[in-house]
């Protein structure tokens, strides 16, 4: 046996398999389908499938207000979920590097500076967070956020394509993207060519970047890559961990 060692590939598998399971023996509105569902969701996240987990459980969150109601434990556990592997993070690098984390909340000034709400301290308390316009050059991406690249000047295919940050890549200075079009092989791209997806677009304009925000989605000009992996979100505490 594994003993304690959780594979969460596996888990993934595993939850994927009980979801369609419970889809061939009742729908997708079943309370079993979407406790499995809740489950899935969380699987897909640990392994830094952030962009499907996001449509997923935004799919499993409109059933249940639909067929169960807002107050249902099921749906209200839902929502806690889906609000939750929305919130994006990122890192500021201070004096002697110290690294401050923050809640990026969305692109202003045509793109070029990024509102964020923070220092992130746990237990995490967001009254006492203040909220600060940052260039987007002082800020640090991370794994387990989905992306949308803009500005390349040779690979221009991939302009406008969203993915999910699953890696870095120590030696090239780059995020491996995962892209949703899967027909796309997964690339490293250096972080001034990425921009956050704050709120994931509809499946059939998943290539257009100008939907993929809620604020200005222009690539600023000013961007750096700080060359640096930037924190891995942690999903069951809100927090960033190196």
């Amino acid at each position: 046996g594994r003993g304690s060692v959780v594979n969460t590939s596996d888990n993934l598998s595993k939850y994927d398999t009980m979801y369609q399971h419970c889809l061939a023996i009742s729908s997708e509105s079943s309370p079993n389908s979407i406790s499995v569902g809740i489950r899935l969701a969380d699987a897909l996240m640990k392994e830094q499938h952030v962009c499907k987990a996001n449509r997923f459980m935004r799919r499993v969150l409109e059933v249940s207000r639909r067929v169960h109601g807002a107050e249902h434990d099921l749906t209200r556990r839902v929502a806690a979920d889906y609000a939750r592997y929305t919130k994006r993070y990122v890192v500021t690098v201070g004096d002697q590097g110290r690294q401050y984390h923050f809640e990026a909340l969305r692109y202003t000034e045509g793109g070029t500076k990024c509102v964020v709400r923070g220092p992130i301290i746990q237990p995490r308390n967001e009254d006492s967070e203040q909220i600060y316009i940052m260039p987007v050059g002082q800020i640090l991406l991370g794994v387990g956020i989905p992306v949308v690249v803009a500005g390349l000047r040779y690979s221009t295919d991939l302009n406008g394509k969203v993915g999910d940050l699953r890696s870095w890549v120590e030696e090239a200075g780059c995020f491996m993207v995962h892209f949703e079009d899967e027909r796309l092989e997964p690339r490293p791209v250096r972080q001034e060519y990425l921009q956050i997806v704050f709120e994931m677009p509809e499946l059939e304009d998943a290539t257009d970047a100008a939907v993929c925000s809620k604020g200005s989605r222009e690539r600023s000009s000013s961007g750096s890559d700080r060359g640096s992996p930037g924190p891995t979100h942690d999903d069951t505490s809100g927090m960033l961990t190196s």
